[in-house]
């Protein structure tokens, strides 16, 4: 148990680390890249409709 513990805290402890290094700006990062990944094939598909619609 106290080895997970451990390890828990570490992998914490880095995450923490890593936030302040970068300042966040790498999540932001990965946020908005995550975001137009999921927006891009929805709205392709959406001007596909439209087009093939009329």
């Amino acid at each position: 148990m106290s080895i997970k513990f451990d390890v828990r805290d570490l992998a914490i402890m880095l995450a923490k680390s890593f936030v302040h290094y970068t300042g966040g700006v790498a999540i932001l990062g990965v946020f908005r890249y995550s975001q137009f990944i999921t927006f891009m094939p929805f709205a392709r598909t959406r001007v596909a409709f439209y087009s093939s619609e009329n």
